[in-house]
């Protein structure tokens, strides 16, 4: 069953289209994880499916509804989404900012009720944020400010929770804090989680499905093991890779890769 499903989407930007005719169906109760160069229209789809961007044709279906039929609200209610490079009005405290996860459950003045405040209090303690809850967020380095925005996302309290690139600016340890937090979610929790990442390995670990995109379209989709192939990453990636077992998770893991050179550029060098 797909909690969501993007059915012979076309999306552009002005004149331009960037995916065409694209169908992907998002799995239930999983992690899905879109890979694939940069441009390829990764974070163009996920925004669409979000409804921050609409398509030129074709549907989207959030729990088999039509989301354009749906408002901002119910919307809101349903799916959580962090975008690539969010921005915070000037002087929000971080507690104040997680809060307005807060605002689809609301009703009326949106006076935060006891169950607001113990979701609030969860998602700053699971994300590492509790301690600074009362500055402001443009004193926080770039890797805080992501972890308070993950906050914000998980007080929605939505089943489905999409990420643009959501380790952008952290160190390792908190990159994989980040993944791990996700995955005890959708583990412990059931949530759907979609995700754009770069880290090939990091999509591997933590992902049920990926999906492989390259100019615009689906390249391959299936579990860790189908996509993250020699083969798939050379038509994806255009790369001459060494994939190999992770010992630890038993995951796909990209050990080493070299560039396909082009036929003209390897006898041009042999010249």
């Amino acid at each position: 069953m797909s909690k969501l499903r993007a059915e012979h989407v076309n999306i552009g930007y002005g004149t331009a289209t960037i995916v065409e005719d694209l169908t992907v169906d998002i799995p239930a109760g999983q992690v899905t994880t879109i890979i694939g160069p940069n441009g390829c229209g990764k974070s163009t789809l996920l925004k669409t499916m979000a409804r921050l961007l609409s398509q030129k044709s074709g549907a989207i279906y959030l729990n088999g509804a039509d989301i354009q039929r749906l408002s901002t609200k119910e919307i809101a209610k349903q799916m959580a989404i962090l975008p690539q490079t969010p921005e915070a009005p000037s002087g929000l405290t971080v507690y104040e900012l997680i809060s307005y996860g807060r605002f689809p459950h609301q009703k009326g003045f949106g006076t935060l009720n006891t169950h607001d405040k113990e979701v609030i209090e969860w998602a700053m303690q699971v994300t590492g944020t509790f301690d600074f809850r009362n500055r402001e967020i443009d004193e926080l380095s770039g890797g805080q400010r992501q972890r308070v925005w993950i906050a914000m996302a998980l007080a929605q309290e939505t089943d489905l929770i999409l990420l643009d690139e959501p380790t952008t600016y952290l160190d390792l340890a908190h990159q994989l804090e980040v993944l791990e937090l996700l995955q005890e979610l959708n583990e412990r929790e059931g949530r759907t989680i979609v995700m754009v990442l770069h880290d090939l390995n990091h999509a591997a670990r933590f992902a049920d499905y990926l999906v492989a995109m390259r100019n615009g379209d689906i390249v391959c989709e299936g579990t860790p093991e189908a996509v993250m192939t020699k083969e798939n990453l050379h038509d994806v990636f255009q790369i001459d890779a060494e994939i190999v077992r992770d010992p630890r998770s038993g995951k796909p893991v990209c050990l080493t890769y070299d560039l396909v050179k082009a036929p003209e550029l390897v006898l041009a060098g042999s010249q």
